[in-house]
């Protein structure tokens, strides 16, 4: 098999996903368990002609916009920054152009994300895989994760040559633990299960820190099985898919959506307040003084910026989602003056940089190459000056693209994002708040609220759904 660009990942037709599931994705957005009390019927959209303001531009409140104006309410989304995507939005760094921040990647299995990029007319700017294809480097070598059509990950119990035939085996004690998962940290339940450590290290862990932003001491047992359900049990779900365009575009076509339904975008708008009247949330006031009424309010913020906007006595509901942790994310940026990775992207336990992606050849583009290297979880590094970042980084980099050493560093970047993702740990979905608040007229949205998923595009997407459903139900009028 290839391993370039064109094996990896190969830009075709998504499969039919059914008549019952085509119809959703026309309608906008997939019918999801955890959405079913906020479906909005067609006769009810048409109703409903409330203008409704939606704080915040991230993934959450773009995906709540698109919602409402889809069902022809008129919406004000209200961005404090210059462009849409919050924690997943791009911007321009000196010597690369407009990149994205942070490195996103979205697997088939995100099927509101999908439907979102659908409705925003972007569903041709991510590129998946065929199927699940990992490269994983560790001591010098390279071995694959990969699910064939038929026999899905059968071979790699065979062939992952990171491991003994004990030690893959005894991953097979993973299937019958996925029935019961207790309320643990990962490392407890898979200790409870006899998997090796070498296997943990060397396959599981990356898994975790990759989705889950946390060690497995540190993340639930309940997430880290759904990760592995959906990564390695599921034959097409797992396959990865790599944005085309800086993210922030994508996000920027829900503008003519919104103004279509008598709406608007604004950027550089940042929200002082909500406006509350009789316990009701009847607009926002922003900090250049002024007031935005609305019928409804959708803060798609993370609670301890949502605090801030409320008056103190009614900031009693969002005590336990405060007390969410949350875990970091450090993203190097390279640029060479020549190709330096022998793979479009490759994950590398045991070094600092865990995983690194040619943003170049996944994007399908030659010249100089943009490698965005990744460390999740990564508190150690938060308070080091960006100069001993980027060297150690740039370091462990070398060892499984050692035509770095040879290659000419054009230019470089550091970023640090010490809120990347809330950290599921064992107990937190008794703290993530649902979207129906104490205060009639506002609404939650964002990765943080109980949509099932941890802090994911997709759970950004599903909270968004949710909000909007919730919002434009009659029950809440």
């Amino acid at each position: 098999m290839h391993r370039g660009p064109g094996g990896l990942v190969r830009d075709h037709p998504s499969p039919d996903p059914g008549p019952r599931l085509r119809r959703l994705l026309e309608k906008g957005f997939p019918l999801h368990p955890w959405e079913a009390g906020c479906r909005l019927e067609g006769d009810v959209a048409e109703q409903v002609r409330r203008r409704v303001l939606v704080v915040g531009g991230g993934v959450a409140g773009v995906t709540a916009a698109a919602r409402l104006a889809r069902a022809g309410t008129p919406v004000i989304l209200l961005e404090q920054g210059k462009q849409l995507g919050g924690r997943a939005s791009s911007g321009a760094l000196p010597g690369f152009g407009e990149v994205d921040l942070g490195f996103h990647v979205l697997m088939r299995t995100c099927r509101a994300a999908r439907a979102l990029l659908r409705l925003l007319g972007a569903e041709g700017d991510v590129r998946f895989q065929p199927r699940l294809e990992v490269p994983i480097w560790h001591a010098g070598r390279v071995h694959w994760v990969e699910s064939h059509p038929l026999l899905h990950l059968i071979p790699f119990f065979f062939r992952f040559g990171h491991l003994s035939a004990r030690e893959r085996l005894a991953l097979l004690r993973l299937l019958p633990g996925l029935a019961r998962v207790p309320e643990a940290s990962a490392a407890d339940w898979l200790r409870s299960l006899r998997i090796p450590p070498r296997a943990v290290e060397t396959l599981l862990r990356p898994l975790l820190l990759s989705a889950l932003n946390g060690e497995p001491e540190e993340v639930s047992a309940r997430y880290a099985a759904m990760v592995i359900r959906r990564v390695l049990l599921s034959p097409r779900g797992g396959a990865l898919g790599f944005f085309q365009v800086p993210m922030s575009r994508i996000w920027g076509r829900v503008v003519p959506l919104v103004e279509r339904a008598g709406g608007e975008v604004r950027t550089q708008a940042r929200v002082e307040a909500i406006a509350l009247e009789g316990g009701r949330a009847v607009g926002v006031r922003l900090k250049s003084g002024e007031e935005i009424p609305g019928e409804a309010v959708i803060a798609a913020l993370p609670p301890q910026e949502l605090v801030r906007l409320l008056p103190e006595g009614e900031r009693g509901f969002l005590s336990e989602a405060r007390k969410i942790p949350w875990s970091p994310i450090v993203c190097v940026h390279f640029l060479f003056d020549r190709p330096v990775l022998s793979l479009p992207f490759l994950f590398a336990p045991g070094l600092p940089l865990q995983a690194a992606f040619s943003v170049t050849r996944l994007q399908g583009r030659e010249g100089p190459e943009h490698v965005a290297a990744v460390l999740s979880g990564a508190r150690d590094w938060l308070e080091k000056p960006p100069g001993e970042v980027k060297e150690e980084v740039l370091d462990s980099l070398r060892e499984p693209a050692p035509r770095a050493r040879g290659a000419h560093l054009l230019s470089s970047y550091v970023l640090r994002f010490p809120h990347a993702t809330f950290l599921p740990a064992p107990g937190v979905d008794g703290r993530r708040p649902y979207n129906l608040t104490p205060i009639r007229g506002l609404f939650l949205a964002g990765d943080f609220t109980p949509t099932g998923w941890p802090s994911t595009l997709e759970g950004a997407a599903l909270s968004g759904l949710s909000a909007a459903g919730t919002c434009l139900s009659p029950l809440d009028r």
